[in-house]
C-alpha cells in the first residue's frame, strides 16, 4: 500500500518530506509550489509496523500550513497521463 502510494505521488509531482506525526516516523506531500497534500505516519511497535495512517482532508490538513488544491492536481495529473 505505502508502495502504491508513493507511486502515485512520484506521477503527480509531489516532494515527500520525512516528518515525524505524533511521536511516530512519517511524511508530508508537498505539491510543485511547496503546499501540503497529504500527511502520511507510520505506527510501528516492537520494530513492526502496526498501522499506516493517511490524513488528506484539507480541513484538517490546514494548520500546517499552505494547503493544495488536490482536485486541480487530480485534474493535471489526469491531464498528463491522456497526453
Amino acid at each position: 500500500m505505502l508502495a502504491a502510494w508513493i507511486g502515485q505521488a512520484r506521477s503527480a509531482e509531489l516532494t515527500l518530506v520525512p516528518v515525524e506525526v505524533n511521536g511516530q516516523p512519517g511524511v508530508k506531500a508537498l505539491d510543485p509550489d511547496g503546499r501540503i497534500v497529504a500527511v502520511m505516519s507510520l505506527e510501528i511497535a516492537g520494530g513492526v509496523v502496526q498501522a499506516l495512517r493517511g490524513i488528506a482532508n484539507p480541513e484538517k490538513l490546514a494548520h500546517l500550513g499552505r494547503v493544495a488544491d488536490t482536485r486541480r492536481l487530480l485534474r493535471e495529473g489526469r491531464a498528463r497521463r491522456m497526453a
